[in-house]
């Protein structure tokens, strides 16, 4: 199993990783493999925050003896339960400035969230204003 970054050109500049494995039991080895996917998932839900995003494309694996890849995207509404499972793993490797960080982005989920709420919010009251001449 192979990883290396790849650039997307056709749709935009966004990054994800690409893992290149030989055949279905390796893929299936390699989207079980916390070592492997869940770090590429904790940047991929840092830069979904940090950009506001609804998903996010982090990882592509490729089989050599498939015709397709499988992707693995994060997505806005499963930001918190993946935070969550990510911090679980985190602590029972006791890598506490990891759990640190996830904690970081938790509050900017919900932040993020609070934001689009009162932002929703006020796009409904001003629709609701009349304004007579």
């Amino acid at each position: 199993m192979k990883t290396k970054r790849k650039r997307q050109y056709l749709q935009s500049d966004e990054d994800w990783t690409v893992i290149f494995c030989t055949d279905s039991p390796e893929v299936d080895q390699c989207i079980s493999n916390k070592e492997v996917i869940w770090p590429i998932l904790q940047r991929g839900v840092s830069r979904l925050i940090s950009e506001e995003r609804e998903s996010l494309p982090v990882i592509e694996i490729r089989s050599l003896s498939a015709s397709g890849s499988a992707w693995v995207t994060i997505r806005k509404s499963d930001c918190l339960s993946t935070l969550n499972k990510l911090l679980n793993w985190r602590e029972k490797r006791e890598e506490y400035e990891e759990c640190a960080e996830i904690l970081r982005l938790m509050k900017s989920y919900e932040r993020m969230k609070t934001v689009g709420s009162v932002q929703k919010s006020a796009l409904l009251n001003d629709s609701d204003v009349v304004i007579d001449k």
